[in-house]
């Protein structure tokens, strides 16, 4: 009987007009937290199992949840965080990038360093130094990470031509060492993973892309696209076709910053840009919502703001 009444009432619902049937809540078009002064939260993840946004600070390490109405709520901190920037879940685990900020401070090492929350456990599960893995000189900035099926984490330095892997037993290593991940000021940003086992990285000094196959990774090799940008967040879609990525580049002798539509159609040998969404210019990263971009405003010059917002991009 149930049955019948639930076909019966799915059959009247869908005669209703359109105006008559139950309305899907829409998105929210910018969502403004109030947090501790100075939080500048530069790495933002949806984290969609429990309907919010998770945020890092890259002044305190403090990892943060972010609510549709604004609420502001500390998830952990650690004597180890001394600047959460890149995140990243994967299988219920949220991946945090940690580095410090002391590293833009001349002859400071800084500090590149994984660790994993278990978000149903709600505890560090895993915490890996990286700072000592590539024995080369100068300082560190771990800025971004991604994760393959396998668990394997990936990340970049900004400071070091290098990425870093490492296995869910905390085994770290040197992925690759290459110029190409090399720049001034500002080298490897940006990192995501394609479906077909490659990685893409931003280089952010170079205003380069560059394809990382993991079955190969010194067979790395620059993305020919045909608007090159300074990359900083991005995130590659699930079919690995579309690239959304927070960039500056030049226009007309200024400098522009947007959210930036990217897309190949042969495996990230060639790239096209298909449309922008113009920001505040403080924006750092992004994470993808239901299918929906939205975007974070760091507010990275300004030491005493408390309020950030996060807003959905609107391509042109």
């Amino acid at each position: 009987m149930r049955r019948v009444l639930f076909v019966v009432f799915a059959v009247m619902l869908a005669g209703l007009p359109a105006s008559a049937q139950p309305d899907t809540p829409a998105l929210p078009d910018q969502i403004v937290f109030e947090a501790p002064a100075g939080l500048q939260p530069e790495g933002v993840v949806w984290d969609a199992e429990r309907e919010r946004f998770i945020v890092g600070s890259l002044l305190d390490g403090t990892v943060g949840t972010v609510t549709d109405d604004g609420v502001y709520t500390p998830l952990f901190t650690d004597p180890m965080f001394e600047a959460t920037t890149g995140l990243h879940i994967a299988d219920g685990r949220l991946y945090v990038a940690n580095t410090s900020p002391t590293a833009f401070i001349p002859f400071a090492r800084g500090l590149a360093s994984l660790v994993v929350y278990d978000l149903s456990l709600d505890a560090v599960v895993l915490a890996v130094n990286l700072t000592d893995v590539h024995p080369g000189g100068g300082a560190r900035f771990a800025n971004d990470v991604t994760v393959d099926a396998d668990g394997t984490a990936y990340l970049t330095d900004s400071f070091q031509p290098v990425l870093y892997a490492v296995t869910p037993e905390g085994e770290a290593s040197v992925l690759v060492e290459s110029p190409l991940l090399d720049a001034p000021f500002l080298g490897s940003n940006g990192i995501d993973i394609h479906p077909d086992g490659l990685l893409l990285v931003g280089v952010s000094g170079t205003e380069s892309l560059v394809r990382v196959p993991l079955d190969d990774p010194t067979a790395l090799e620059l993305v020919a696209w045909d608007v090159p940008a300074a990359i900083d967040g991005m995130v590659l879609t699930e079919d690995g076709t579309t690239l959304y990525a927070v960039t500056r580049r030049e226009v007309d002798g200024q400098t522009v910053q947007a959210v930036a539509v990217y897309v190949s159609e042969d495996g990230w040998q060639t790239a096209t840009l298909s449309a922008t969404f113009q920001t505040s210019g403080e924006a750092t990263t992004l994470t993808v919502r239901e299918g929906e971009v939205y975007v974070i405003d760091a507010h990275l010059q300004d030491f005493f703001r408390a309020e950030y917002p996060i807003t959905r991009a609107v391509f042109e």
